[in-house]
This record gives C-alpha cells, structure tokens and sequence, in this order.
C-alpha cells in the first residue's frame, strides 16, 4: 500500500501511555448560527419521529422523518451489549452470510432501518428473533445518506453500548479477527481507555469470467469479490476537517473514473465504525466523522467494501441507476454505471489488483495496525486456552520492517494516533 500524503499542522494533543486524540476544528466552538443542527427524535404512538439536517454544509435546513418499528420484541434494556445499527435496501442476497458474519463477530444485536425494501428483505429481517426493524420510505438523500435515521436509533438504544454502524455491503476486519472477536476488541479498548476504531474502507471487486465471479446466496462475499488495489491512495490531514481530520480516497473506484476520465473522483475511505457511543454523540454523513472528538484506538480496522459483489450478475448496475443520493453523488454512480455497463469482472484487472487472503496481509501491507500493547494481549488470550487465537504471529508482523513504510497505518500512527 503506498499513500499520497498531503499534510497541514494539526494541533495533537500528546498521550505517552493511552490512545492519542487530536484537536480539529470543532463545530461547538463555532457561533450558534454556523453550527450543523442535531438530530431530535422521539418515542410516538410507536413511531420515532424527529428532525434532522438535510446535508453536513451550509445553509443547515432540516428535515422531518418517521421510522415504523416492526411488530417483533421492542429493543431490550440491558447495558454493554454490541449493537450493530444498519441501513437496508434491497438487500436479500446479501443479509443471510451478513448476519451470520457478524454474529460470528460477538454482535449481540441488529437494529435496522429498512427503506423501502421490495425484494423480501423485510421479511427475512422479521424472522430473525435478534433483529429490530425500523421502517422508513423517507428520501435517502434528504437525510444525510441516512445518517438521520441512524442517529435518531443510536440515540435512543445506543447510549453506553459498544456501537457497529455499517452498510450490508460493508465486512468490518481487524488484526487477528479470524479469530478474534468484538468481544475481544471492546476488552483491549477498555483496558487502554480508547473508545473508537478507526476504519480504511476497502473496495473490494471480481476478477475473471463471469461463470467464476457470480454471487452463490449465502456464501461469503469474498468468494465472488476477492481483489482489492495495493494502491496508490490519497491521503490528506488538515485540522480544518472533521474528527478525526483525515481523508483518504483511491482505490477500485477511484482507478475506473480516472481510467474513463469520467471527472468525476472516488468516494472517502474512511470510517468510525466501532465506538462506545455516548449521550450527545453526533456522526457526519455516512459515520465518516464524529463529535465530540473521542479517543482513538491504537488497533485500527478495515472495512471490506462489496458494492461491487453482483457485479457479474447485473445487479450493481440497477443499484447504480437508483436516485437515492446527493447530486455529487449521483455523478458519480451514474459514471460508474457506464462504466459497469461496458465493462466486465476480466475488464477490472490491474498492476495494483491483489487478491485478499486474511487481516494478516492487510496489517503487513499497511492498511491495519496494531501495536505490541494488542499483540501481547492477544498472547493473553491464547495462554487462557481462547482456540484458535495466536498472538505470536502478530507480534512477528511488528517485529517485520513495514512492506510499505509509506501505507496508511505508517501515516496514522505518526499523525493521527501520536506515536
């Protein structure tokens, strides 16, 4: 993995013992005019119905929208539980190995927001006893991508809870999370007091003929979409940016609009995915940033992105054409639409193209991090006897020079994570 780093001076505020935490411009320091609005949600006849605004930038006009929870078990009470919160649309081929993946990864709960589902994704939601649907035929766009409908939830079932907010293409990956779980995660955060995770997003794409690319229902995703690109990314840190104030763009995307001189750019890499959420929390669209700022992790994660799974099959090309978006947003889609539609899984192949094996390979590439603060934890849980859990090859990962000095976990930990 190699970066492009363009950087400005951020004030960081130095951590010798625990997770590092910089100072970006932060909105309730601005005058009360120029602030972003928050989301305002409540309980009604059944029903959460709130407000929110329609866009991250000025001017700030909101919204009003309403979410009809399903009929199943209303969402418990009980503390510290991972909950994982959800955006769906159409997405029936995908939840059935979804689920069971994060079920494998200690979520113990799905809260999610189906918007206007027609393929029967409602309906295999509504059969899982640990899913809470929330229906919503709300514009997509005119909510923050959704965001609204995702605070409003995180709001009221989140507080204190270790909190997973990701899309059904998205396979959230960590050092050592094959065998490892979030349950595991939460323990190492706890004990080094961070109370977010960092996330590159990693488009993920298929590579040869159509009969060896198509999507098998319920199989993992990697099976039809196994590739990724090496590189080159680019990286920006600016104090003017939201926390944390870092934006990575490149990648599968970002190659085909450049390739096709489309002038049109790739979307951010970059999320906060896992986090203890707290009373007051606040996330950018699509949970690209957060307020107030929290304290980061030393264990960075990827999110494998498979937006491109169906790709052989037709089905991202109707996905591309539906007008659910921003019209920055729609550029692009409709860009990668043409492209797709002239295009197939051989086609995709590049100098960069590598095909995933485990998060090992991610760590060693630069695109995960870990410290030997985590490694020897993880040594910790292999002498209780946790099978299958091997700190050691983690610790010789670190103990390697980088493959790539310059990849996004080299720029992270010297100016994000302040080691």
């Amino acid at each position: 993995m190699v970066c492009r780093l363009t950087m400005e001076t951020a004030t960081r505020l130095p951590s010798s013992d625990g997770p590092a935490r910089l100072s970006p411009k932060r909105s309730d320091k601005l005058p009360r005019l120029l602030r972003p609005p928050r989301v305002a949600a409540r309980l009604e006849d059944g029903r959460i119905v709130g407000t929110g605004p329609v866009s991250d930038k000025l001017p700030w006009p909101s919204s009003r929208f309403c979410l009809e929870q399903g009929c199943g078990t209303p969402v418990p009470a009980r503390r510290n539980e991972i909950r994982c919160f959800v955006l769906c649309r159409n997405e029936v081929r995908r939840l059935p190995w979804f689920l069971s993946y994060y079920r494998r990864l200690g979520v113990d709960r799905f809260l999610v927001v189906d918007n206007g589902s027609t393929d029967g994704s409602h309906e295999l939601l509504s059969a899982e006893s640990d899913v809470h649907i929330f229906s919503t035929k709300d514009s997509f766009a005119k909510h923050r991508h959704g965001t609204n409908w995702l605070q409003a939830l995180l709001q009221m079932y989140g507080a204190e809870h270790w909190c997973l907010t990701v899309d059904a293409d998205e396979i959230l990956v960590f050092p050592g999370s094959e065998t490892l779980n979030l349950k595991h995660l939460r323990q190492f955060m706890e004990h080094e007091g961070s109370s977010s995770v960092f996330a590159m997003m990693i488009d993920m794409y298929p590579i040869g003929a159509k009969s060896e690319s198509s999507y098998r229902d319920g199989e993992p995703f990697i099976s039809a979409a196994g590739h990724f690109d090496l590189g080159p990314y680019d990286v920006s840190i600016r104090s003017r940016y939201a926390f944390p104030p870092i934006k990575v763009r490149g990648g599968f995307q970002h190659r085909l609009l450049r390739r096709h001189q489309t002038g049109s750019r790739g979307p951010l890499l970059k999320k906060l995915p896992f986090v203890r959420w707290q009373a007051g929390g606040f996330y950018g669209a699509s949970a690209h940033s957060i307020e107030p700022a929290t304290a980061l992790s030393r264990v960075t994660a990827g999110l494998l992105h498979f937006k491109f799974l169906m790709a052989a099959d037709g089905e991202s090309r109707e996905s591309f054409t539906a007008s659910r978006r921003s019209s920055g947003e729609n550029r692009r889609i409709s860009s990668l639409s043409k492209i797709f539609q002239n295009s197939a899984p051989e086609d995709f192949r590049d100098e960069n193209s590598i095909a995933f094996r485990d998060s090992v390979q991610l760590t060693e590439l630069g695109f995960l991090h870990c410290n030997s603060d985590f490694a020897e934890f993880v040594e910790g849980l292999s002498g209780n006897g946790i099978e299958g859990v091997d700190g050691r090859s983690l610790r010789a990962v670190l103990s390697k020079p980088a493959k790539n000095p310059r990849g996004l976990a080299a720029i992270l930990r010297q100016h994000v994570l302040g080691y």
